[in-house]
């Protein structure tokens, strides 16, 4: 058993800081003697550490109480996900670190570098957080091997295309898309072909892929605020409608 002082240096921090961690119920004391002095088990020195880990990663006080208190608060699993999270973070800062002493060397005149390199630990990212919010619906349609090659495809952009083509066709996109759109006509067409062109940067599209995708936008409420958010509430559907005209 720990008194609080006791447990307060060991943790590196403050007896205050426990006991306010007490008030707002975050971590319990296994007994209070009859003096009021706190007492904590290993239970709660558990618990005090992953209060900890999740400070450091920029958890709030009440994220970290409901997650506490969760019953499906597993030790195991949270600390097994966390881990997981950290290396693929600290992959990307050496990634970053490696590019930074890339173009360092460049400014230097050692070495040229290509504009692919430039944009790698970007688009990497990139990957990782697209891979993060849809990996689970997109693997599920379409299997794991074709994500590794669209992400492949996506790896292999020039600057150009990232910064230039594919912003310039969307743009396109959304400003047709703005107007009171009949379907068929000339301007649902070229709608339907710039999403086509734009998809294509990154997929090997088929009809059939890019049928899924727009149901999985309408599907999605994060692919759908994507697309009402650019224009206007109904986008989605409306981009949906054509697509299904023109791709069947």
């Amino acid at each position: 058993m720990y008194q609080i002082k006791e447990l307060a240096d060991l943790a590196g921090v403050t007896a205050r800081t426990l006991r306010y961690y007490h008030q707002i119920g975050l971590l319990i004391p296994h007994s209070i003697n009859e003096s009021g002095h706190r007492f904590y088990s290993q239970k709660e020195v558990k618990d005090l550490q992953q209060i900890l880990f999740l400070k450091e990663l920029s958890f709030t006080l009440e994220e970290t109480k409901e997650l506490m208190l969760s019953e499906n608060n597993n030790r195991l699993t949270f600390f097994t996900e966390q881990h997981k999270a950290l290396l693929e973070k600290q992959n990307h800062l050496e990634n970053v670190i490696k590019l930074i002493g890339k173009t360092i060397d460049e400014e230097k005149g050692k070495l040229i570098m290509t504009d692919t390199e430039r944009f790698e630990a970007f688009k990497n990212k990139q990957i990782k957080d697209n891979r993060e919010k849809y990996g689970e619906e997109i693997i599920s349609k379409y299997g794991e091997q074709a994500v590794k090659d669209s992400e492949k495809k996506f790896s292999a952009l020039s600057k150009e295309d990232l910064t230039v083509n594919m912003k310039e066709i969307e743009e396109k996109m959304f400003a047709l898309l703005r107007n009171n759109i009949e379907c068929p006509s000339e301007e649902a067409f070229t709608i339907y072909n710039l999403h086509k062109e734009w998809l294509s940067y990154s997929l090997d599209l088929t009809p059939e892929i890019h049928l899924s995708l727009v149901d999985m936008y309408l599907a999605d409420p994060r692919f759908t605020a994507y697309y009402d958010e650019k224009v206007e509430t109904g986008t989605t559907q409306k981009l949906r409608d054509i697509v299904y005209f023109y791709a069947k």
